[in-house]
């Protein structure tokens, strides 16, 4: 089966956002996305979906949900569990994706699987929603 792509660099570069397959990507997104006002977050595996197989789901789609998603003000979280700390090549997705989310969760590599150890990451603007002198006024 032949690809359009001539190598891994290709399938990653910023480059192909401006294509007719970005605006299908987006017109797709938006008519599934458009009808639903409550959308907390977007939380995804980013370019390579572990559950239940490795599917590995095109940069751009994901780079054009992510920009609707911060259209509208949604926090983005990206699940690195499976994908980062050099599975794909880089430190984390986001240089892949070239796109920083909002929260990000790591685990498995960060001991090499000899301790259970997980880590969320998570920008400044999001951490500082769960800082509170009261408990309960803490998110």
């Amino acid at each position: 089966k032949a690809t359009p792509f001539k190598s891994v660099t290709d399938y990653f570069d910023k480059r192909r956002a401006d294509t007719q397959l970005q605006s299908l990507y987006r017109r797709g997104i938006e008519a599934e996305l458009e009808e639903h006002s409550n959308l907390g977050a977007l939380l995804i595996e980013p370019v390579c979906q572990g559950a239940g197989g490795m599917k590995f789901i095109d940069p751009l789609w994901q780079r054009e949900l992510v920009h609707y998603c911060r259209e509208r003000g949604i926090p983005v979280i990206y699940d690195e569990i499976f994908v980062g700390l050099w599975r794909c090549g880089v430190e984390s997705t986001k240089d892949l994706l070239a796109i920083d989310p909002d929260v990000a969760c790591y685990a498995k590599l960060l001991t090499g699987g000899a301790v259970p150890l997980a880590v969320t990451l998570a920008t400044e603007e999001v951490f500082d929603c769960f800082l509170d002198d009261k408990k309960k006024n803490a998110l």
